[in-house]
């Protein structure tokens, strides 16, 4: 007679380590399908966001952001004077992000700066390098003597 062949985690240590093992697969399926499903609301909840950001600018003619519009006092939290949203530049173009932040600060600022804006307004981009690439190819973005940068509104963009 030929002998059962063995199989391996027969014994109840390898069973009990094989079950939680089964039991963390299934767990990590389960948190897989939950984190699909909150990217889908999230990426659903950015573009209203930016489709509402986008329509509040058309009617106030600004960004709803500059230091000069008046917020319900709903607003999340301020810093200093300034208030700070947390996604703000969410769904801009990282050339659009970066002339708002340099349009609405009262001083120029450096590249870091700029970058660590744009993070803290929820356009999270580690590469310096597509902040510079904005900061050349963005029409009224110029660089001060000491290296930071300013926005300049260029004449032809005024309305009148």
């Amino acid at each position: 007679m030929a002998e059962k062949p063995t199989l391996l985690g027969e014994d109840s240590i390898a069973q009990g380590l094989l079950t939680a093992l089964k039991e963390d697969e299934d767990a990590l399926t389960e948190a897989h399908a939950r984190l699909v499903e909150a990217s889908a609301r999230q990426d659903v909840a950015s573009r209203r966001y930016a489709a509402m950001r986008e329509a509040v600018r058309e009617r106030l003619g600004v960004s709803p952001y500059s230091p000069n519009v008046s917020w319900p006092d709903t607003v999340p939290w301020e810093i200093g004077k300034r208030r700070k949203f947390r996604f703000r530049f969410t769904r801009l173009k990282i050339g659009d992000a970066v002339t708002e932040a340099l349009d609405e600060s009262d001083v120029p600022l450096t590249l870091e700066e700029i970058v660590s804006c744009l993070n803290s307004g929820g356009l999270y981009s580690r590469d310096t390098r597509a902040v510079n690439a904005a900061l050349i190819n963005t029409k009224g973005i110029v660089k001060t003597d000491d290296g930071k940068y300013s926005y300049v509104e260029d004449i032809d963009d005024l309305p009148f």
